[in-house]
């Protein structure tokens, strides 16, 4: 714990005596619902090691309904001369503060927030600054906020302005900061006669989060030529809440976040600037574009997260954020590299807002197949403009192969399109680009490499070095890894899930062995998982989950095939620690078909094979056009390895059953806080919308007279993710209730279907493969793609694509399944069913094994044909 942090009860406090003498400094907390919190502060500011002693706190409580009060006058008994206590009706944090600087008396204001605290050398370090003699008056003196994380009880220097703290002490005049931009009050010393003669105030309105900020800049405006210091020793520690309730956790959903801190924060800002100096200065735009960045960053790609605007006040929003940058010069944006203001938002930010391009634009190295001779590289391009890349390789224009891209939007709007291409590169070549005749800057993430650069500076450019600071034991598995390389070169790793197999990799695996294809091949499973014994007793190579030898594998195999993406089984140890060592290549197998818009999911992958069941599911993924990164070069239409066996079930199995699969929803989880560990309850399930609808359902008499009638069992089966819940419903006693936690095999269920009812569940699908009816159940469609879930709409539309019809309530869950069962289904499903899930020919895991040994065997060829496809003549 950094120095001076304990928690001191009042009593161990020394008294400060009152020196006689002007009161230095003046601190003035606004305190609402404090309790929690306050005593902390107070304790560390009467703590101090500083000899300051002429100093006040004024708390000024904002209606406080908790015990805040009465914390603060147990401090005043002991304090008296120092401590002031002002009860207001609740206002807001600026005013409170403002009715705090009507009574302050010092040559110094500061506005600590009442749940933070102060380093015991705190006092210390601001204190000498402003005793110091400076060539310029001193207008402000500037702590080092560090965050305090409550629920980890850590300290982390991470704010994303610490730069400003890394050489000693730096002063800068008032008008001259340059990129030492200031946005908090919390951490600040003002000097307050300057603040008086200017009369500037806290403005209510610009809430909730820009308020500090506005102040202090138009002291700065108002003030020229006065010196604002930044001193790293005076550490000011910013609690970050565990429950998440501070102002700026919850500010994002209040729309005067989008609203009034824009319009009387930011752009009054600027236009007081420019009222009174005739120019906005370049810190002031700065200020402002950090600003509005943030809310760029948050809305790209989630518009659903501006939903509780109304349509004009969303309108108005992208109004003032037009006219808050329209103020910003281009030369601004394009040096400005703070809150995450990377290049695609500066590509975007000057196609969107002030239609112009970067000056020297970027084309970033991706990756690359050292054995293959191909590099893929990409650049960013505004909106839906085209560009204009031309190539070079040793001088010579060539073309590219393997074109993909993916799009972000900003509301409504596109906003930045990343370009995706292959070339052909072999040792001793150089490649340039050229973007409407101006040389592009290549890189490699940050790192720079030139106008021009060679195939060894790009392959250097990809190296890793070794990870530092490493624990005993990961150096002893990192040794262990290294060791092994030789016994799984060339290995083929497989896993479905760590817990459960019996999906597409066990499938695949089982053809390899089938076919004499598995003698470097392993497969990866949790010792304790109830499929281990099966699949060992099957002739299965088995590695356990987690274990040295796992991870060797993994580590030094040529292939991770795998019907999951999931980190923990891409990465089931810390990436950082050994993706300098690793070597495989992800073959993904799916687990399901995609209907939905998994791009911002999935293009964070690097899949080498990415297998599609689907022509407009493999259309959808890897046409140049789409939303993902991926190129024909990575799709694989093959259909799913299990879809083989189950063919060859259902030849043998009576479908006998209706079975009720729901799958479930983002927010009717929570997060255990351990990677890869279940999901846990929320509370209040049995009231949402979810519970009462398949409730309902499963308990309408209609549906047990259906199971009579037709001679059916009724099976439910909820998703792994919301099994948790079945111990909190009701459900029929006729009804067979199945935990897919813990089933050995879920295909079983499938090819026991006579028809199968679900809401969104791409695993139905499988029904739908064997050529049976499907009925959806979307009782909840709005909530499903408004951003409660992991997913948004896609290509296909249950209504125009869907295997069976979508209905909304049970009487029509019923109407529909009653048709299914009785043979008065409307025959456009089956006509759908045919036309979309083509590959039913018992081939699916043939297709893969030949499309990874092509990868493994046949690199020279594809390399032939891509040189022949780069050059232009």
């Amino acid at each position: 714990m950094p120095k001076g942090t304990s928690s001191k009860s009042a009593g161990q406090l020394a008294p400060i005596k009152r020196a006689p003498g002007t009161l230095h400094l003046s601190l003035i907390v606004a305190a609402y619902n404090s309790e929690k919190y306050i005593d902390r502060l107070l304790a560390s500011i009467f703590g101090q090691s500083s000899a300051l002693h002429w100093f006040e706190v004024i708390v000024v409580d904002d209606g406080s309904t908790d015990g805040t009060a009465a914390i603060v006058r147990d401090w005043m008994t002991r304090y008296p001369q120092h401590l002031k206590y002002i009860h207001q009706e609740n206002a807001g944090a600026g005013a409170a503060r403002n009715a705090g600087l009507e009574i302050a008396r010092g040559e110094w204001v500061a506005f600590p927030d009442s749940d933070d605290f102060l380093d015991v050398d705190y006092f210390k370090a601001m204190f000498k600054e402003t005793r110091q003699e400076h060539e310029l008056p001193l207008l402000a003196v500037i702590s080092n906020l560090v965050f305090y994380h409550e629920d980890r009880d850590e300290f982390s220097d991470t704010h994303p302005l610490r730069y400003r703290f890394r050489s000693g002490i730096v002063r800068k005049p008032s008008d001259e900061l340059d990129m030492h931009l200031h946005l908090s009050g919390a951490t600040v010393w003002l000097h307050r006669p300057t603040l008086e003669k200017h009369g500037i105030r806290f403005d209510g309105r610009v809430v909730p989060g820009f308020e500090d900020a506005h102040l202090i800049n138009r002291l700065f405006v108002a003030a020229p030529s006065r010196t604002v210091s930044f001193v790293p020793k005076a550490k000011y520690y910013y609690r970050k809440r565990a429950d998440q309730s501070s102002l700026i956790d919850t500010a994002k959903d209040n729309p005067k976040w989008y609203l009034d801190q824009i319009e009387y924060g930011a752009l009054d800002l600027i236009k007081g600037a420019k009222e009174k100096l005739g120019s906005v200065p370049k810190y002031i735009q700065r200020t402002c574009l950090y600003e509005v960045m943030w809310k760029h960053r948050y809305l790209v790609d989630h518009a659903e997260r501006a939903d509780i605007l109304t349509n004009s006040e969303r309108s108005k929003f992208v109004k003032l954020i037009e006219e808050v940058i329209g103020y910003i010069d281009s030369d601004v944006i394009e040096e400005f590299g703070l809150a995450g203001c990377t290049e695609e938002h500066k590509v975007a930010l000057l196609h969107l807002y002030k239609k112009q391009r970067r000056t020297q634009p970027a084309v970033y190295l991706s990756q690359m197949d050292l054995q293959a001779g191909l590099a893929q590289f990409s650049y960013f391009s505004g909106g839906d403009e085209l560009l204009d890349l031309r190539i070079e390789v040793n001088g010579r224009e060539v073309s590219s192969v393997y074109p993909s891209r993916r799009m972000s939007t900003f509301l409504d709007r596109t906003y930045f399109r990343q370009h995706f291409f292959w070339i052909a590169l072999e040792d001793g070549d150089e490649v340039a680009f050229h973007l409407y005749d101006i040389p592009c800057r290549i890189r490699r993430g940050s790192k720079q490499l030139g106008e021009t650069a060679t195939w060894l500076e790009l392959r250097n450019s990809l190296q890793m070095n070794p990870p530092k600071d490493l624990s005993e034991d990961t150096l002893r598995l990192r040794q262990y890894v290294k060791d092994r390389r030789h016994d799984y070169q060339g290995a083929i790793v497989m896993i479905d899930r760590p817990d459960k197999a019996d999906d597409n990799a066990e499938h695949l695996y089982r053809h390899m062995m089938a076919t004499g294809r598995s003698s470097n091949a392993w497969f990866v499973l949790s010792e304790s998982s109830a499929d281990w014994p099966r699949l060992q007793g099957e002739g299965f190579r088995m590695l356990a989950y987690g274990s040295d030898e796992h991870i060797a594998a993994q580590m030094n195999a040529e292939f991770l095939v795998s019907s999951h993406a999931d980190r923990f089984i891409c990465w089931p140890v810390e990436k950082k620690n050994f993706q300098d060592l690793a070597r495989f290549k992800v073959v993904f197998l799916q687990h399901g078909v995609i209907f939905n818009d998994l791009s911002g999911w999935f293009n964070g992958k690097n899949f080498r094979l990415f297998v599609a069941t689907m022509p407009e599911e493999y259309g959808e993924i890897f046409s140049p056009d789409s939303r993902y990164v991926f190129s024909e070069r990575e799709g694989l239409l093959s259909g799913l390895p299990r879809h083989d066996a189950l063919l060859k079930a259902s030849s043998n199995s009576k479908a006998d059953t209706v079975l009720i699969a729901p799958t479930w929803r983002k927010y009717l989880t929570a997060e255990s806080g351990i990677t890869g560990a279940p999901r846990v309850k929320i509370h209040g399930f049995e009231d949402s919308l979810y519970a009462r609808s398949w409730s309902s359902l499963l308990n309408s008499q209609e549906l047990r007279d259906l199971s009579e009638r037709e001679e059916v069992r009724i099976v439910f089966a909820m998703h792994p993710g919301a099994a948790m819940y079945l111990e909190d419903m009701s459900i029929p006693s006729y009804i067979d209730v199945v935990d897919t936690r813990t089933i050995s095999s879920y295909q079983k269920l499938l090819v026991q279907a006579k028809v199968a009812l679900t809401d969104y569940s791409s695993a139905i699908t499988d029904v739908a493969y064997l050529q049976r009816p499907v009925v959806y159940f979307q009782f909840d469609k709005d909530e499903m793609f408004a951003g409660e879930h992991v997913c948004k709409e896609g290509y296909f539309s249950y209504e125009h694509h869907g295997f069976g019809p979508v209905v909304t309530t049970s009487e029509e869950v019923i109407a529909k399944l009653d048709d299914a069962l009785s043979g008065r289904e409307d025959p456009v499903y089956a006509a759908r069913r045919e036309a979309s899930l083509p590959l039913r020919d018992g081939q699916c895991s043939e297709r893969v094994c030949r499309a990874i040994e092509k990868i493994s065997r046949f690199r020279n060829l594809e390399v032939r044909s891509e040189k022949s496809l780069s050059c232009v003549a």
